[in-house]
């Protein structure tokens, strides 16, 4: 048996998704409440409620939040939930690292082993 959510509940589901959505890209990224505030031109009281789902960026805002995280609106959005192995979240802090030239080099390292593995195979 289906139960119809009122428009409102399904708002607030929806912006609980995003908020949470939200936290954890910013987290990933390394970034704090703070540093991300100043990024997307907001105070750290309105990235706050965005997190908790109390309110909701604008679609200019949003725009800044998907550049800034460079992620796809539907991570932001609930559509796939972002979850990370603990051994992709510590390659992913190495990554960030990295110098520009040495995360060039190391996937170039990565793109030939990977041909090498297919060509044993």
């Amino acid at each position: 048996m289906k139960v119809k959510l009122r428009q409102g509940e399904n708002m607030k589901r929806t912006s609980d998704k995003f908020g949470s959505a939200l936290k954890s890209l910013r987290q990933h990224r390394k970034l704090t409440q703070e540093q991300f505030a100043t990024l997307i031109d907001k105070s750290v009281t309105a990235v706050s409620q965005y997190e908790r789902g109390e309110n909701h960026p604008n679609y200019e805002t949003l725009m800044k939040i998907i550049n800034v995280l460079d992620a796809d609106a539907n991570l932001l959005f609930g559509k796939t939930a972002p979850t990370y192995s603990a051994e992709a979240i510590a390659l992913s802090n190495l990554l960030l690292e990295l110098s520009n030239v040495e995360r060039e080099k190391f996937g170039s390292f990565l793109l030939e082993t990977a041909k090498l593995m297919m060509k044993a195979d």
